[in-house]
């Protein structure tokens, strides 16, 4: 493939990955705003649904973006090195191996860089009581979890989890599920919660009500 052409479809594969990015944050922001992933849905996904494939499209973009920089690399490289020693001359630019180790360098930064801000997000993440109010630091994680550990479990249940999913995240067991949310037996449980509410009429406040009270029951105890 002529360098020209692999330049170009690169380029158009980013603009599409670009316009799916502007097109599911429109969706998350005007047409399943926060507070609405409970209760409404476009075209069978909820807003945590819309949420992953905004991720995913973010992650191509940066592998797109890492693409296109391999392919300019010498072009990036050659550039940099006269911005940061102007007027050197050709003794400026280190040769082949030095370049491709920068592009080493650079790689592996970026991932620490992106590692190490994760790390420090989820470091630094403080849970929120009821109302908003903030738990400071110095409060027991383990408290701060037993009164809140069972909600959290009901509330992150939506439409792109599957029966199976639920069944190990609530302890569940499938067939409970299948026979509360009037789901045939023979549905398997790798099918997704998004598509078998449209098929069968049930809702995921319903989900979440049966996981409360199969839990209060102490129906959570038990596994399939």
């Amino acid at each position: 493939m002529k360098r020209n052409t692999l330049n170009f479809l690169i380029d158009l594969v980013s603009g599409l990955v670009l316009l799916g990015m502007i097109v599911t944050g429109l969706v998350m922001r005007f047409v399943l705003p926060p507070g609405s992933g409970r209760a409404r849905a476009l075209w069978t996904w909820g807003r945590h649904d819309w949420g992953d494939v905004h991720f995913w499209l973010a992650v191509g973009a940066g592998a797109l973006l890492l693409v296109h920089v391999a392919l300019h690399w010498q072009w990036f490289w050659v550039t940099t090195v006269r911005l940061v020693r102007p007027g050197r001359g050709a003794q400026a630019y280190p040769g082949d191996m030095g370049r491709n180790l920068a592009g080493a360098a650079l790689i592996v930064f970026l991932i620490g860089l992106f590692a190490g801000f994760v790390w420090l997000a989820q470091a630094n993440v403080k849970a929120t009581g009821e109302g908003g109010e903030r738990r400071g630091r110095g409060e027991s994680a383990q408290a701060v979890q037993s009164g809140s550990s069972r909600e959290d479990e009901r509330q992150s249940i939506r439409g792109s989890m599957t029966l199976g999913e639920v069944s190990a995240a609530s302890g569940i067991p499938v067939e409970s599920l299948r026979t509360n949310l009037g789901v045939p037996a023979g549905v398997s449980p790798d099918e997704r919660l998004g598509r078998l509410r449209q098929q069968y009429g049930f809702t995921m406040d319903r989900v979440r009500e049966i996981v409360a009270a199969k839990q209060k029951e102490g129906g959570g105890s038990a596994r399939k």
